[in-house]
């Protein structure tokens, strides 16, 4: 946007076209955050023009792919996609009031201080980073405050190099110690928020357990290719990695899986169907999980209830003891060995 080329050009619309490949939303990010920049740096015609080259260099090479999707589905994938996301929008702005953005559970030092570098850039009048992350979320409703944790990375790096740091040199002047510590405290509030996220029950950075592989590679290869199947871990969905893992390993249809609905209508009804299952029957027994078919007049032939600590080291041993011990003395159990309980659903 400063000084416009052809070389910079090709490689933004290169690193644009990854990014729609890579992850479609994600492409939202680049756009929204392309643009917020234009308005900063580039109010001018030669760098309107590069930016405009770049995002045709970018479709043209995509073209292919959105072809074969709109050729094949039609535009209503994308627009369902959109659709489905804006009951998200309470999610995001409960995050915000309750100063959870940052997705830290613990020793989240560094919500103020970005905080801090929020009311220090719009002291001194400069708008772009405020006006950056606010804009990423209220456009990307499905993302929440993820993608605006890129501006508000800046905005502790100001809060650090002309606050943080200036004042600690004023008040330790002539002192050894004084940087040495801000720096210890501020690394170790760093390290101990990314440990702490780790031992979250809700947090979706939880590995698919070695022996849920294992059960999953097992369905694949014994049970009928056209099996629906009903997965169960007491999870939110977002955070659940054998139901959402579970189709492509599997390779068998998770009746109540909600990832993949979000380019049909029926995003929020699935995810209506997948609460119920998990927060009902999961504590509970087979006649539970029979009442979940009946109300939402589903097929399902088998039951999946994975073994093991689905949620990191903080999570239970079982997530569904009840409903395992039912399983066993009311239906026809296939599999009971590593990784998972499975058991054909008997009329």
């Amino acid at each position: 946007l400063r000084h416009p080329s052809a070389f910079r050009v090709a490689v933004t619309g290169f690193a644009g076209v990854a990014t729609l490949l890579t992850h479609t939303e994600a492409s939202l990010f680049c756009v929204v955050s392309l643009t917020v920049l234009l308005i900063a740096y580039g109010r001018n015609w030669r760098s309107l023009a590069a930016m405009v080259a770049a995002g045709v260099l970018a479709l043209a090479l995509a073209s292919p792919f959105l072809w074969a999707v709109v050729s094949r589905h039609g535009l209503e994938v994308f627009t369902a996609a959109a659709d489905s996301r804006t009951a998200l929008f309470g999610n995001t702005m409960r995050s915000l009031f309750f100063g959870q953005i940052t997705g830290a559970t613990a020793f989240d030092l560094f919500l103020g201080v970005g905080f801090v570098g929020l009311l220090v850039e719009v002291g001194r009048g400069r708008y772009l980073l405020p006006l950056w992350f606010v804009i990423l979320p209220v456009v990307i409703l499905s993302a929440g405050f993820t993608y605006s944790m890129v501006p508000w990375s800046i905005l502790i790096a100001v809060a650090v190099v002309d606050v943080l740091v200036p004042a600690v040199d004023r008040l330790t002047a002539g002192r050894r110690f004084g940087r040495p510590i801000l720096d210890l405290g501020l690394g170790g509030a760093a390290v101990l928020a990314s440990l702490a996220t780790g031992f979250s029950t809700t947090s979706p950075v939880h590995p698919l357990l070695a022996g849920d592989r294992t059960a999953m590679v097992w369905v694949s290869e014994n049970l009928p290719v056209d099996a629906d199947v009903a997965v169960v871990t007491g999870l939110p969905w977002w955070s659940d990695a054998s139901s959402e893992w579970f189709p492509a390993i599997a390779r068998r249809h998770s009746i109540a899986t909600p990832q993949g609905y979000e380019w049909t209508p029926y995003f929020v009804r699935q995810q209506e169907r997948y609460r119920l299952l998990q927060d009902t029957c999961a504590p509970r027994g087979t006649e539970c999980l029979r009442t979940w078919i009946g109300n939402f007049s589903v097929h399902v032939d088998f039951v999946y209830v994975p073994k093991g600590r689905l949620a990191g080291v903080a999570s239970t041993l079982d997530c569904c003891p009840a409903l395992r011990q039912s399983i066993r003395d009311n239906f026809q159990v296939e599999y009971d060995g590593p990784g998972a309980t499975i058991a054909r659903v008997t009329r």
